[in-house]
């Protein structure tokens, strides 16, 4: 009954504040009374009188998922040890064995190993299927319920049972609880001899401090040309941290973003009051896809301002800033409050979630023009529209099915399982790649693209009793699209053999260094050293100078 006397206690508990808060019409306390009455009674009946036993705690979340689904995605209630990616962006640590999973293939697959811990130590690998730790198996739990046996107290040991592909005995080690501090900045290095780069992985508490401290060590090897900050697939954060990084390098007295909420009190204006640290040098900020909420807040800062260029890809587009509330119970509400307004006034946000809750279509209006201090233009509702676009690499469909699928990263955990270490001059090269298509055809059940269309009609049209002429007709496009396939061969694409390296070495090295290996060939970060070195860099943020050209 926990969670429904804290419930209801933070309900009636909302209706206590009108004397702090902005005072309600009486038409809206009648609503707010009369809604709580209803559930109340209602709750209570069902529970005592339904014919088959109710448990109260899972009928009430069933009720607050789904009011909360009339929301927004980011709008959550999250009960007692539910919270730890909050604690891990309010306090920048966390006890743990210091391993990533997520559900792959419906059992809990390690991710990501953090370096320098228990995890690392013992010999972990990205790709270990989790089965047991200690006598509880788990291979089949979420990974919000696998924080129950991973967190607890410092010092304290578990004895994992795992599961890697190409092994036919389980493994089974010990590893140690340990305070462990999340690195925001997962690389710090220079490109181009001259170009200070910095990899910053999300907006945590002591984001700035680390992004300080990597200019420092940046600016004590060597004169900085210029900086490029990488928020690619940074999903976001904390607002503040990214207020405080956009202090390092915007000017005096700039406004960085606008919070307007609901409520009067969730209007803020962000302003930089310090001298800027980098105050001159050179700056671009590279975004993607998967850039959100303080990513953009930050890039959409610096476009903005003319303080720096934005190199890569349309960002996310989540304009959208949450509160955490404390609730009873060690419970807690993650609710979206107000939205954001870069400093020309642009909201970022692309789906209008209000218009959900009317049943109305999600996306936003086609949005209005705004001007950055130069004169830019920029659109808003679209997120952060890159100054340079960078067109990826793409792979055929057939091809980047197979990236995405599981036999992918089971190849790689299989070829990893064979040897203990790679070589420093590992490449994936042609025998690499006969391995993988053996490795392919070997699954019969198996198959893509055009090819699994064409099986599905052969199995549809053999079901429905056509003649074997048509068999024989369909049987031929097999053959064909086999032959076709082969003829392609997984080495016509570079992006494809440069994927599979990256998946096998993840297995062998921590991710600083996966990272600086793969620096030197990217072409998002190789275009933005060279536009930090020419005067191509002051065209693209002064539109006057380039049109005087």
């Amino acid at each position: 009954m926990r969670l429904y006397f804290s419930i209801i206690a933070v309900l009636f508990c909302t209706s206590s504040l009108s004397a702090v808060v902005p005072k309600k019409s009486d038409a809206d306390y009648h609503k707010i009374n009369r809604s709580l009455e209803i559930f109340g009674t209602l709750f209570r009946e069902v529970s005592q009188n339904y014919v088959d036993e109710i448990d109260p705690e899972k009928f009430v979340k069933l009720g607050i998922e789904n009011m909360l689904t009339e929301l927004d995605p980011y709008t959550k209630l999250y009960e007692e040890g539910e919270s730890d990616d909050i604690d891990i962006l309010t306090t920048g640590t966390y006890i743990g064995f210091g391993f990533n999973a997520a559900v792959r293939d419906s059992i809990l697959t390690i991710t990501d190993i953090y370096e320098g811990t228990s995890a690392e130590r013992n010999g972990l690998r990205i790709g270990d299927r989790l089965i047991k730790i200690d006598t509880a198996f788990i291979q089949n739990e979420t990974t919000v319920g696998l924080r129950k046996y991973t967190r607890g107290k410092e010092g304290t040991t578990a004895v994992f049972t795992i599961s890697r592909e190409g092994m036919s005995d389980m493994v089974r080690v010990v590893l140690t609880r340990q305070n462990i501090t999340v690195q925001n900045v997962s690389y710090s290095g220079f490109v181009h001899d001259s170009i200070g780069y910095v990899r910053l992985e999300r907006f945590s508490r002591k984001s700035a401090d680390e992004v300080r401290e990597a200019l420092i060590r940046l600016q004590e090897q060597r004169p900085l040309a210029g900086v490029i900050l990488d928020l690619r697939d940074n999903p976001g954060g904390l607002l503040e941290s990214a207020i405080e990084i956009a202090k390092i390098f915007v000017p005096t007295g700039s406004t960085i973003v606008t919070t307007k909420g609901r409520e009067f009190r969730e209007n803020k204006i962000y302003r930089s009051l310090i001298n800027p640290m980098e105050p001159n040098v050179r700056l671009a900020v590279l975004i993607n896809g998967n850039s959100a909420s303080a990513s953009e807040v930050l890039a959409g800062a610096i476009q903005d301002l003319d303080r720096g260029i934005i190199v890569g890809e349309n960002s996310f587009g989540k304009g959208l800033v949450q509160t955490i509330v404390p609730l009873p119970y060690n419970s807690t509400l993650k609710m979206t409050t107000s939205k954001y307004y870069t400093p020309s006034g642009r909201l970022i946000q692309k789906f209008d979630f209000a218009r959900k809750y009317r049943g109305l279509s999600q996306i936003a209006d086609s949005g209005a023009i705004f001007y950055t201090n130069n004169g830019r233009p920029m659109r808003d509702k679209k997120g952060i529209t890159p100054d340079i676009e960078i067109q990826q690499e793409q792979l055929p469909s057939d091809i980047a099915r197979i990236v995405k699928s599981s036999l992918f990263t089971k190849f790689a955990n299989e070829y990893a399982a064979k040897i203990n270490d790679l070589p420093q001059d590992f490449t994936v090269n042609k025998k690499v790649l006969k391995e993988f298509e053996e490795y392919i055809a070997a699954n019969d059940k198996y198959s893509y693209g055009a090819m699994n269309t064409v099986k599905k009609l052969r199995s549809s049209a053999e079901k429905d009793g056509y003649s074997s002429k048509v068999i024989a007709q369909i049987e031929q496009i097999e053959k064909l699209l086999e032959k076709e396939q082969k003829s392609k061969g997984f080495d016509k694409y570079p992006l494809f053999v440069k994927l599979l390296e990256k998946e096998i070495w993840a297995r062998f090295e921590p991710k600083r260094q996966r990272i600086q290996r793969s620096v030197y060939d990217d072409i998002t970060i190789d275009t933005a050293a060279k536009k930090l070195e020419t005067s191509d860099y002051y065209r693209t943020l002064h539109p006057a100078i380039s049109n005087q050209r």
